[in-house]
């Protein structure tokens, strides 16, 4: 198999775990579209079952996904949003989002075994440090009204932030 063909496969494997990730179509559908993919698309018989794609395909999409969005909000004065919930099997959730001009994108979804003022403080210093903004950027900082958030502020980010921000 020549280097071009094989580039091929892969583009239109990791172009479709796009697809379906902005279509919010779960990878395990595909296992059921194989045989249209093999018949109707150009190197579609290449095209992996679902346990494949999630092993050796997604994790290089994730990484391309992950860099395009430390380029968008690189130094960038945004506005965070975290919010703590917990899933089906009741662990904490914290989904952190940045707001720059127009876009507003999902930038972290970290599980927590214990959520309190100490560990969303370091979560949320650890975030602006992996997308290079300056406490000096930041120009909002909202969360839900919760005690541990409110001591979170006052007790720890408080000291850091250069103007009170709002809750």
């Amino acid at each position: 198999m020549s280097k071009k063909t094989s580039n091929s496969k892969k583009q239109l494997i990791e172009d479709l775990i796009e697809a379906f990730a902005t279509a919010d179509i779960p990878l395990e559908k595909v296992n059921s579209l194989l045989p249209f993919f093999k018949k109707h698309v150009k190197n579609g018989g290449s095209i992996p079952q679902a346990p494949t794609l999630r092993q050796v395909y997604l994790p290089n999409v994730f990484d391309k996904h992950y860099q395009c969005l430390k380029l968008l909000f690189d130094s960038k004065p945004v506005a965070i949003i975290m919010d703590e919930t917990t899933d089906d099997c009741v662990q904490s959730v914290v989904n952190t989002l940045f707001c720059y001009y127009n876009e507003t994108k999902l930038v972290s979804v970290d599980f927590l075994e214990r959520v309190n003022n100490t560990t969303m403080g370091q979560l949320f210093t650890t975030i602006l440090t992996h997308f290079n903004i300056s406490f000096f950027l930041l120009r909002l900082f909202l969360s839900d009204l919760a005690a541990y958030m409110k001591k979170c502020y006052y007790d720890v980010l408080l000291l850091y932030l250069p103007a009170k921000l709002i809750f």
